[in-house]
């Protein structure tokens, strides 16, 4: 190999001519994104994207594939550019970036092609699922996840010192400058601040009352909590 020739950015290269060509086989002529285009998944570190239009069974949606320079090495990812709004669906990310496979997953790196080919597959059969309301279960079985996403307002530490057990019921808090401490009751949230911290003064040991809320089902994101009255 010439002295200077990067092997990866030769390998990238011939991969995405390799794409390319295939598609242009199968008479496909998807549009290269531009720089701005890109520029909507800053994060990703996108090197290079095409843009689809699809037709799906509610109607016609623009689809991106996008590979970073260290493709085929790492696999490429897929965004739904005409879609709901944010946690309307499950697995598709604030970007529109599609979540199809682990971050951990690999394809075959002697054919990039078939790689895409079956990202596309799964993108396929994932909208198709969403637009007839078939995977919203992922939202519960996953809500953690989503919970994170749609959170609002500054980032606190929380420790609970509660039993994490029915029934809903009033709780304790002690809010101190950095982390918020709830307990079920004052003596079990006292005694922990005094080996926390044995020189805190009593006048801060000032508690107030919450509400833990014990529910059977866990809510959809429409269902989540905008307020203290939700």
């Amino acid at each position: 190999m010439p002295e200077g020739v990067d092997p990866l950015a030769k390998c990238f290269k011939s991969a995405v001519s390799l794409v390319e060509s295939r598609w242009q086989q199968a008479g496909l002529r998807p549009r290269r994104l531009d720089a701005r285009q890109l520029a909507t998944y800053r994060g990703r570190s996108a090197e290079i994207g095409w843009r689809f239009d699809c037709d799906f069974s509610d109607c016609r949606r623009r689809l991106d594939v996008l590979v970073t320079a260290a493709f085929p090495f790492a696999p490429a990812q897929v965004a739904l550019v005409d879609r709901p709004s944010f946690l309307t669906w499950p697995h598709v990310e604030r970007d529109g970036v599609l979540c199809l496979v682990p971050d951990h997953a690999t394809f075959p790196i002697d054919d990039p092609y078939a790689g895409i080919a079956e990202l596309l597959e799964m993108t396929f059969d994932l909208i198709e699922a969403l637009i007839r309301g078939e995977r919203n279960g992922d939202f519960r079985s996953e809500f953690l996840t989503y919970w994170h996403h749609a959170g609002r307002g500054q980032a606190r530490t929380i420790l609970s010192l509660i039993e994490p057990a029915p029934p809903s019921r009033i709780v304790r808090i002690w809010e101190g400058a950095r982390r918020t401490i709830i307990a079920d009751n004052d003596d079990t949230l006292r005694d922990w601040l005094r080996n926390f911290a044995p020189t805190i003064p009593a006048g801060e040991l000032r508690f107030k009352s919450g509400l833990l809320v014990w529910i059977d089902v866990v809510p959809l994101p429409s269902e989540y909590p905008c307020s203290a009255k939700d």
